[in-house]
């Protein structure tokens, strides 16, 4: 029987993993990655706000990797909405750091408390003076903004300020995603049963082409509407003569 073959599916080690005939052909790269996820998740806490972010996004797309790899599902590993949460405020906090990056790249970092609304209002008020009153008016103006940044020009103002409204608008983003990223993180998993379960899988490599078999016996029950039986076979322990 296949329990005399794989032993209790419910006790299985490689409880949860399921595998396909082509897995078998990767199953070294496979575990290979594996290995790496758990040693992302080494010393990261998840109740510590968006702090070791970097680590856990590389971790879920270390299981995407294996995922694609062998099309084995390990997405059940992890909340799939808080991590696509947690992306969001990658993606975010890129993308402002990207643009306060590219305006200290030519002014001093005061220019950022500046209200790039009030100042391109002003400037389109000074374009529309009258020829004297705005070139006295532009070059006061260019004057002023030359304590953020000496190589400042007329030309160049517009510039600026798309710059400066360009950060505000990724900060605002940034800023408002804080929250909603760090209560993402605390419910994205529980880190030590991953950790455990992937150590086990990892472990118990040699058993995984007869695991292999129950994945097969599992899949043709399934096809015959016999998710019951299965259900039963995975969560308790049978009498093996019965399977």
């Amino acid at each position: 029987t296949i329990c005399d073959l794989v032993g209790q599916p419910s006790q299985s080690p490689l409880r949860g993993l399921i595998i396909s005939k082509d897995f078998l052909t990767h199953q070294s790269e496979f575990v290979s990655l594996l290995r790496e996820a758990i040693s992302l998740l080494e010393g990261i806490s998840l109740s510590s706000g968006t702090e070791g972010l970097d680590a856990v996004l590389r971790f879920i797309s270390v299981l995407k990797q294996a995922e694609t790899l062998t099309g084995t599902n390990l997405s059940f590993l992890y909340n799939k909405k808080s991590a696509e949460k947690l992306n969001d405020y990658a993606t975010a906090k890129s993308a402002f750091d990207k643009q306060k990056k590219a305006v200290l790249g030519y002014c001093r970092e005061e220019i950022l408390t500046q209200d790039a609304v009030s100042l391109s209002m002003q400037w389109q008020e000074i374009q529309g003076k009258w020829f004297l009153p705005r070139y006295f008016a532009r070059k006061s103006f260019v004057q002023k903004l030359r304590f953020f940044s000496q190589s400042l020009t007329k030309d160049s103002v517009p510039h600026l300020l798309d710059d400066l409204h360009a950060y505000h608008k990724c900060e605002k983003e940034y800023t408002e995603l804080q929250s909603p990223a760090a209560k993402a993180m605390s419910m994205l998993m529980n880190v030590d049963e991953v950790r455990k379960k992937l150590q086990s899988w990892v472990d118990n490599e040699s058993r995984m082409r007869d695991w292999f078999q129950w994945c097969e016996y599992r899949s043709q029950l399934l096809d015959m509407n016999l998710k019951p039986l299965v259900d039963i076979l995975e969560r308790t322990e049978v009498e093996p003569s019965s399977v």
